[in-house]
């Protein structure tokens, strides 16, 4: 199971592979990507 947290809503994801926070703020996860993204808040490829 993947769990994100969002805008201060937690997501359970039971059968996804990954599950992250596409708008990451944090450079130092690996999801991190630096570009402005805010149309997009969570990516959970199954």
């Amino acid at each position: 199971m993947k769990i994100v947290e969002a805008d201060g809503f937690e997501f359970r994801f039971e059968d996804a592979l990954d599950a992250f926070v596409f708008d990451e703020k944090d450079s130092s996860k690996s999801t991190f990507h630096g570009a402005p993204m805010k149309a997009v808040d969570i990516v959970a490829p199954v």
